[in-house]
């Protein structure tokens, strides 16, 4: 235990215990400018340098004020919390806000959009969900080309039929129709010269899928007579090539899935993985920018048929431009794809751009017409 000393007026005073010194510092018989000392120290230092034999410092008395202050807070936050609306201020969903919503293309956009993905997984069987997520992006883009792109609104029901009659039975009629077609017709696209398979990505793949996919717009055309919509058209042409990519697609996924699995018994786990990553890269490219393609080439060729016909003149001639720039695109897309896949990218612009031009034409035409 410490022994202390303390001055009183040039007089030592002591020996106390450091508990004693306390109680005479708190009696007020000492302050911080006594001087102390105790054996151990150099020299004598004033009381209030000397850490341990501090005081507290006195609870303020604002703190007990803010104590009693934080109470009344309290009871105040319990009352307006009491008094708080939960219909109205929480969930203020109403008759009048639902029959807003309920008509408001960005609030339905917005939530299926985030929303029906979620659905869709809960389908047990993967292929469902494969086919739900070949759809959800179709649909997708048909909105985006049906509202702010072609700025059409022709009926659902021909849309949908468009979509699907392509997507299930123009693809496997074109399936049966290459099996006609003579082999060496078949293998242009897998030639080994680079230039044969432009040929082939233009005048094989090009040429028949374009045909195959520009079908529901002749129905169209054949069914309205001359009480056709050339902006309608267009939009089923695009949603003919909605559907076709959007199938296609799901026979993509089944090659790249067997493709990772092969890769797994060349190069063990490494190869799986890296066939799993390359399958999700290019599902996602499918999805999203090849299906907005087939749309595009699909609407190109549209366009022509549209003038031929709102025009009554050189039909077969639109026709076959129409066949051909349509064709082109695609092939040279597909040969680029295969080569260098940073043109391929710069055709995809430059479709969306001779669309987009074809689009303005066409409401130039017709504001002619009216």
């Amino acid at each position: 235990m410490s022994i202390w000393y303390w001055m009183n007026h040039d007089q030592r005073e002591g020996p106390c215990s450091q508990q004693e010194l306390m109680v005479l510092l708190k009696k007020g018989s000492l302050d911080e400018s006594t001087m102390v000392w105790k054996e151990g120290f150099s020299e004598w230092k004033s009381l209030g340098n000397i850490d341990e034999l501090l005081l507290p410092p006195p609870i303020p008395p604002t703190l007990v004020a803010n104590e009693n202050d934080n109470k009344g807070v309290g009871k105040k936050v319990l009352k307006d919390l009491s008094e708080i609306n939960f219909k109205e201020e929480v969930i203020p969903i109403n008759a009048i806000n639902v029959k807003q919503m309920s008509k408001d293309f960005i609030f339905w956009s917005v939530s299926i959009l985030a929303v029906l993905p979620l659905f869709i997984v809960t389908l047990k069987n993967i292929n469902y969900q494969l086919v739900g997520f070949a759809l959800f992006f179709a649909f997708l883009w048909g909105v985006v080309f049906r509202q702010f792109v072609v700025k059409s609104n022709p009926p659902w029901r021909l849309l949908i039929l468009s979509l699907f009659s392509t997507g299930i039975l123009g693809i496997q009629l074109l399936l049966q129709f290459y099996k006609i077609l003579p082999d060496f017709y078949n293998q242009l696209t897998s030639h080994d010269h680079v230039m044969v398979r432009l040929a082939g990505s233009i005048f094989h793949t090009g040429v028949t899928e374009e045909l195959c996919k520009i079908l529901p717009v002749l129905f169209y055309f054949y069914r309205k007579k001359g009480d056709a919509d050339p902006k309608h058209a267009i939009m089923i042409g695009i949603f003919s090539g909605l559907g076709f990519a959007a199938f296609e697609n799901l026979s993509y996924a089944d090659r790249l899935a067997y493709k990772s699995l092969a890769m797994g018994y060349q190069s063990g786990e490494a190869g799986v993985v890296v066939g799993a990553l390359a399958a999700q890269v290019n599902v996602m490219l499918r999805a999203l920018s090849l299906v907005f393609l087939h749309a595009i080439y699909t609407g190109i060729f549209s366009y022509f048929i549209a003038i031929a016909v709102i025009s009554k003149s050189r039909v077969i001639a639109l026709f076959l431009v129409g066949l051909l720039v349509s064709s082109t695109i695609h092939g040279f897309y597909n040969w680029f794809h295969s080569v260098q896949g940073t043109l391929s990218a710069a055709v995809c612009a430059f479709a969306f751009m001779l669309f987009y031009a074809y689009l303005t034409k066409l409401d130039q035409f017709l504001t002619d017409q009216s």
